[in-house]
């Protein structure tokens, strides 16, 4: 996050302070078994002989807050709305994987706009499917996440829910 934040003009003090947070978070567990490392690349579907999903690579599992595994995919599908631009935000997966979540989970908004916004900032100008975009596209995607960061620091509910990263997650 500090790397991107730092190459692209985007570092602000609160940072060092939310990242040492955000480790503190990781070691304290908590009461869900999450995944640790849920995108797109890490599931496989069969649709034969009848649909089946599959999540692999599940070395990053451990007890967590359900939040990382929701912003890990929004932050995944944020970036991939860039390679895909006909269906951009309006990506029905989003609203779909949300809906099962809330099933099982009352997320706590704060905590998905930091999951989500940390890996946006992290890794979401640097995902495999990006490496033909250009340094102006990648910085866009960066900055969403950054927004989304700052709505969460400052605890603006409503900015979180209008950010493009997580919008269609309270649709």
């Amino acid at each position: 996050m500090l790397k991107n934040a730092e190459k692209y003009g985007m570092k602000k003090e609160w940072m060092s302070a939310f990242i040492q947070e955000e480790r503190n978070d990781v070691h304290s567990g908590g009461s869900t078994i999450i995944m640790g490392d849920l995108w797109p690349e890490n599931i496989l579907i069969a649709t034969e002989p009848e649909l089946r999903i599959y999540v692999i690579d599940w070395e990053m599992a451990r007890c967590g807050r359900p939040e990382i595994d929701v912003g890990d995919m929004a932050a995944a599908i944020h970036s991939i709305a860039y390679i895909y631009p006909s269906n951009p935000p309006e990506f029905n997966f989003m609203r779909s994987f949300m809906r099962s979540h809330n099933k099982h989970y009352a997320l706590n908004e704060l905590q998905v706009a930091f999951s989500a916004g940390r890996d946006v900032m992290a890794f979401g100008a640097d995902q495999t499917w990006l490496k033909s975009q250009s340094e102006g596209t990648k910085r866009k995607i960066v900055q969403c996440g950054l927004e989304l960061l700052q709505a969460g620091v400052e605890r603006d509910v409503k900015e979180i829910r209008n950010n493009v990263v997580v919008r269609n997650l309270y649709v």
